[in-house]
């Protein structure tokens, strides 16, 4: 999954890294007014920046590998591994399917446990609240599901792999997947640090994109829906 990286692989890590940085202050600004009891209004700008800058820079990513002619499999967008995709899609949809049914099975019940409502307070802050942002969440959890899945596990771990060699790179990608999601916290870096390293072993195994971005958007949607369902009532 190695390539060559030009000056305009690094111009777009730059003008990624900028960006990533700017969603974590305006995700960042959400939680720390939460914990000042002043919580904000809408969501919605901070929805609409996530989901404008990431398709902005997946079809960057898209438009660069275009241009230069490089193998879709770089990106781990090319032909699959048959058995590992294979095996990494079943994973992915088996835990998709156990997940709606823990879900279905914790609405049935007349009180929501104390460890799922722990577990919704800590998305508290940018969660969806109101049915227009429950609406625009379904397209943020789409977006981060595809969007970040390109541009971590597709063009971050390549473009390292170029540099520093694959097991240095998936080291850097999961530390670097962390930091990103630094406004839910240390142990929010270290659950989003483990959680994408499961989808880089993943993606590597079935040398696909495509399981990953099933699971990843699967997770976002049901864990919104599920904050949504509580936090509305």
């Amino acid at each position: 999954m190695t390539y060559v990286p030009s000056r305009i692989d690094l111009a777009l890590l730059l003008v990624m890294i900028v960006l990533m940085a700017i969603e974590v202050l305006v995700f960042g600004d959400l939680f720390r007014s939460a914990a000042r009891g002043t919580p904000r209004g809408s969501r919605l700008p901070s929805y609409i920046y996530l989901i404008v800058y990431q398709w902005a820079m997946t079809a960057s990513i898209a438009a660069l590998w275009i241009a230069t002619r490089r193998p879709w499999s770089a990106l781990l967008l090319g032909v699959p591994n048959r058995w590992g995709f294979g095996a990494s899609l079943a994973l992915s949809v088996a835990f998709l399917v156990l997940a709606a049914m823990q879900r279905r099975a914790i609405f049935k019940r007349p009180e929501i446990s104390e460890t799922t409502r722990r577990q919704i307070l800590e998305i508290e802050p940018m969660a969806p609240h109101t049915p227009k942002e429950r609406r625009v969440w379904t397209f943020v959890a789409s977006t981060a599901g595809c969007c970040e899945e390109v541009m971590f596990r597709g063009f971050l771990l390549a473009l390292f792999a170029s540099w520093v060699g694959l097991i240095a790179a998936v080291a850097i990608n999961v530390a670097a997947f962390g930091i990103f999601h630094a406004y839910y916290g240390w142990k929010g870096i270290l659950k989003t640090g483990a959680f994408g390293l499961v989808m880089a072993l993943l993606a590597l195994w079935s040398a696909s994109l495509i399981p990953v971005i099933i699971l990843h958007a699967g997770i976002d949607l049901n864990s919104g829906d599920m904050a949504y369902r509580v936090l509305s009532k």
